[in-house]
């Protein structure tokens, strides 16, 4: 064999294990996205990019990932509760792939005691401090928690009491050195003056989001209102006011509270700037649920309107841009998304 033909037979041999390593990672990829394991009933579940990820299960159990959910590892708080116990009231804000900020119920409904954890490795270890009640019904009336940080030092937790006839009190505290400790801001329960104008936050929250240490989002529910119930804040959690958004043109002749409600759940920013998001409001007419996802790129000063969710049962969400998202429905049950939440996919998972 002389030196041309060696060389032939030796380019033909490498263009032959190229071809087969791209062919092999071709077939292999579908593997790869079927991997993601479930390690439970998720309550929440936030992905910080495409490896790594945290979820809270309905028990209260925290997991934390950095393989796209091919395996969790358990970094909860505390041991999940008995058959026989109550799953206390919980919230959690998982901010970056070392960070996540959790509150509590530690005592009972008739005397609680609102504990708020931090974690900045990882979950390794968990930092406590409590919030000295500053309202009455706080230290007898506790039905929800929701926590909310912008960055690794500025974030919030909201204290709702438990509902009847449309009405919840909530109160805001505030911390500005990364959980260690928390002030109060206020009482925020909504009013609504003569003049029909809502102060505070009206209805029955489904979430707080703030996007920076002065801006700040809560979406509510409570079908009888007539107008959808998202409020912002821009003064760190001060004074609140509803915030508009369109409504799809199918509703735009009906009347709202009569002909139809809307369930707002809480946005998502994502991005450097944290400029772009989306949130869902959940149409309800007739008991039909429509699904309909917004879209902004200026941090929420204005919301335009997105795709139809092929799924209204997926109320608990985070996206990592506009396209790629992951969600669970009310059952707990992982789903994802590839077309910004138009259409939601049950991921197929194995428990852990």
């Amino acid at each position: 064999m002389n030196s041309r033909t060696r060389t032939a037979v030796l380019i033909s041999v490498i263009v032959l294990l190229v071809v087969g390593a791209v062919f092999g990672t071709l077939l292999h990829k579908p593997n790869e996205q079927t991997a993601m394991t479930q390690p439970g009933k998720l309550s929440q579940l936030t992905m910080i990019d495409t490896r790594t990820g945290w979820a809270l299960t309905m028990d209260d159990q925290i997991f934390r990932t950095v393989d796209g959910g091919a395996t969790w590892t358990d970094v909860s708080i505390f041991q999940a509760p008995t058959s026989r116990q109550t799953v206390p009231v919980t919230a959690a804000c998982f901010l970056d792939g070392k960070t996540a900020f959790v509150a509590t119920n530690a005592g009972t409904d008739n005397q609680p005691q609102i504990v708020a954890y931090y974690t900045n490795d990882e979950g390794a270890t968990w930092n406590r401090t409590s919030i000295a009640p500053q309202l009455d019904w706080e230290k007898s009336d506790v039905g929800g928690l929701m926590i909310s940080f912008a960055d690794a030092s500025n974030g919030y937790l909201m204290i709702t009491g438990t509902p009847g006839a449309g009405q919840m009190a909530k109160s805001l505290y505030r911390s500005v050195d990364g959980g260690t400790t928390f002030s109060f801001v206020g009482d925020i329960t909504g009013m609504t003056d003569e003049a029909g104008t809502v102060e505070g936050i009206a209805g029955y929250p489904t979430g707080m989001t703030f996007s920076t240490p002065e801006t700040g989002f809560v979406t509510c529910f409570y079908s009888a209102y007539t107008y959808v119930l998202m409020f912002k804040t821009m003064d760190a959690g001060t004074t609140w006011r509803l915030w508009s958004v369109p409504v799809p043109a199918a509703y735009q002749n009906l009347k709202p509270a009569q002909d139809f409600y809307a369930d707002a759940y809480p946005p998502v920013f994502f991005g450097e700037q944290k400029k772009d998001g989306m949130f869902m409001l959940d149409y309800v007419q007739n008991g039909n649920h429509v699904m309909q996802s917004y879209r902004t790129t200026d941090a929420g000063d204005t919301w335009t309107l997105g795709p139809v969710s092929n799924n209204p049962d997926v109320a608990t969400y985070s996206f990592i841009d506009a396209a790629t998202g992951w969600g669970a429905d009310r059952s707990g049950k992982l789903f994802a998304t590839i077309d910004g939440g138009a259409t939601w996919t049950a991921v197929t998972t194995t428990a852990k």
